[in-house]
């Protein structure tokens, strides 16, 4: 009778070891976060104004107020017109954006995004990004003109779209769908909604594309 001790590949496990660790690993480890999207509607009674709704939910993610005169250009709240504040958003004469991440003034984190031929670019995290329009082919429909207000937001390293504002409608309509990657929440996700709308609102102001346009 052979009672030599049988010999695994790593000299001390049975090959099924290795195998429970690593299926215990991919067990506990945490799902790959979900890609998303915001509905966005315009406020009734409002010119501008618009809310955001998660799909399935009554009440809004988000309030979006857009000032005619003076102030913010936007100020985003959690929720609903009496909802917190999350950020700011400022125009620039020069052609670029200014959000604000942040409850108050005093604690606003400002993220620039310059206007840099046809896309703003701004970081993010260390991170290069830019807001660009979107093609046909990021919508699914080929090589088509698109007409209306379709936004994307691209890593600049990976080429991958971080976001997708599709429009519905015309320019100037106010309904839109706003798609995000997964792992794009909190303060991202604050950040992609103000440089989307802001883009979207200077659009429907000066009736262009361009970013340097005012």
């Amino acid at each position: 009778m052979d009672t030599t001790p049988p010999k695994y590949a790593d000299g001390l496990s049975p090959p099924h070891y290795a195998q429970n660790i690593a299926a215990r690993a991919a067990a506990q480890a945490e799902p790959p976060a979900k890609a998303h999207q915001l509905n966005i509607l315009p406020y009734i009674g409002a010119y501008r104004d618009v809310q955001l709704f998660r799909p399935g939910k009554p009440l809004p993610a988000y309030f979006c107020t857009i000032a005619h005169l003076g102030g913010h250009s936007l100020t985003l709240q959690k929720n609903s017109q009496s909802g917190p504040v999350v950020g700011y958003a400022h125009y620039r004469t020069s052609g670029s954006i200014n959000c604000g991440i942040g409850p108050d003034e005093r604690s606003l984190q400002w993220i620039p995004m310059r206007a840099q031929g046809e896309c703003f670019r701004f970081e993010w995290q260390e991170r290069k990004y830019s807001l660009r329009k979107a093609q046909g082919e990021d919508l699914g429909l080929g090589a088509v003109n698109l007409h209306g207000e379709h936004l994307k937001v691209v890593d600049e390293e990976t080429q991958g779209i971080v976001a997708l504002l599709i429009s519905e409608g015309q320019s100037g309509a106010a309904n839109a769908t706003l798609k995000m990657a997964g792992g794009v929440k909190g303060e991202a996700e604050v950040l992609i909604v103000l440089a989307m709308l802001s883009w979207r609102d200077r659009i429907r102001r000066a009736g262009s594309l361009r970013p340097g346009e005012k």
